[in-house]
C-alpha cells in the first residue's frame, strides 16, 4: 500500500525499495506484510504517486471513494489526498509506486479523467518492462523513455472510463461489485461459478453480471482472465520456466490453453515475454510495446 516513496527504508509493516529509474521517472517497489485488518489511519499524501499492485490486494479509501486494488488496477495518488487503506485478506501485498517530476505529470495526465483504472496489457508489459531495468545496466536516459511509456499508457487507462462509472450506480451496486472484485483478487486460482459469486453478494446471477460489467467495463470471466495473466506475467519476469506448471498453478485447464490466452491478450508467447523481461532484448520488447494495445482482456 502507497507511502511517500523513498529508496531502500523499512518503516513498520512497509519496506520501500528502489527497482529503476532516471532524472525523470522514478519506480519503487513497496512491500505491506500487513494481514487482515479494517481500515487504517488516515494518511494525507505529500506527492503525486501512481499504484500499480503487483501482487494481493488492499482497499484504497479517498473521500468516500473506494478502490480495490489488485494487480489489475492502477490507482493515482495526487498531493494533499486523505486516505485509508484496509486489508480485506492475509497475505499483505506488493506494488510498483511511480513518482516523476510535476511538470511531467502535468503533461501527461493533463486531459486525463479519473483517478483509477483497469491497466491495459500493453500497461503491464510496460511496468515489468521498468521493473525489469533494474536488473540490467541501463542509463537513465532508457529508464526515463520506458518510464514515459509506462505513464502515457496509464494515462489512457484512467481515461477509459470503467471503474469511473461506479458514482452512476447506486451503493447496493458499488458494494456489490467491490465485494466480487475482493472475492476474484483474494485467490485468482480457484473456479469461480457465478451462481457462488452472486450468492456471496445478495443478487441474482444475472443482476450480478450485469452490474459487474458496468463497475468495470468487463465481464467477471474477462476480469478474473486479467487478474491470472496479470500474476502469470510476474511470475515470467522473474524468470519462471515451467510453463506447464504456471498453467496449473493459475487455474487453467492445461498448457496450450494458457499459452493461447497469453498470446491473445498480450500480442507474444509466454516464452517471449520472459526472454524480454529478463535479458537485455529490449528491442523485441519495444517492438510489442509501440505496436499499440491488445485486447482488453
Amino acid at each position: 500500500m502507497p507511502r511517500r516513496a523513498t529508496a531502500n527504508v523499512m518503516s513498520g509493516a512497509r519496506a520501500t525499495t528502489h527497482l529503476a529509474g532516471g532524472e525523470l521517472i522514478r519506480a519503487f517497489g513497496v512491500r505491506c506484510h500487513a494481514e487482515r485488518s479494517p481500515f487504517a489511519s488516515t494518511e494525507n499524501a505529500r506527492a503525486t504517486e501512481i499504484v500499480l499492485p503487483r501482487r494481493g490486494i488492499f482497499v484504497y479509501e479517498v473521500q468516500g471513494d473506494q478502490v480495490v486494488a489488485d494487480v489489475a488496477t492502477v490507482i493515482v495518488i495526487a498531493p494533499g489526498d486523505e486516505y485509508r487503506v484496509g486489508h480485506p485478506v492475509d497475505g499483505g501485498d506488493e506494488c510498483v509506486v511511480l513518482t516523476a517530476v510535476p511538470t511531467v505529470l502535468e503533461e501527461v495526465f493533463a486531459t486525463s479523467r479519473g483517478r483509477h483504472g483497469l491497466r491495459s496489457p500493453a500497461t503491464q508489459l510496460a511496468l515489468h518492462h521498468l521493473a525489469s531495468l533494474g536488473r540490467m545496466a541501463v542509463d537513465p536516459l532508457q529508464a526515463d523513455e520506458v518510464g514515459l511509456e509506462l505513464l502515457e499508457r496509464i494515462a489512457r487507462d484512467i481515461s477509459r472510463g470503467g471503474t469511473n462509472s461506479e458514482p452512476r450506480m447506486t451503493d447496493v451496486a458499488r458494494r456489490q461489485a467491490r465485494s466480487v472484485k475482493e472475492l476474484l483478487a483474494s485467490d485468482p486460482t480457484s473456479a469461480w461459478p457465478i451462481g457462488s459469486l452472486a450468492g456471496e453478494v445478495g443478487c441474482s446471477p444475472y443482476h450480478l453480471a450485469r452490474l459487474f460489467r458496468r463497475a468495470t467495463g468487463t465481464s467477471i470471466h474477462q476480469y478474473l482472465l486479467r487478474l491470472r495473466l496479470a500474476i502469470a506475467l510476474g511470475r515470467l519476469a522473474q524468470g519462471e520456466t515451467d510453463l506447464g506448471r504456471l498453467a496449473a498453478d493459475l487455474g487453467f485447464a492445461h498448457h496450450s490453453h494458457f499459452s493461447a490466452s497469453f498470446r491473445r491478450i498480450f500480442g507474444l508467447t509466454p516464452t517471449q515475454a520472459r526472454r524480454s523481461l529478463t535479458v537485455s532484448e529490449w528491442a523485441e520488447m519495444s517492438t510489442f510495446l509501440t505496436a499499440g494495445g491488445r485486447h482488453a482482456a
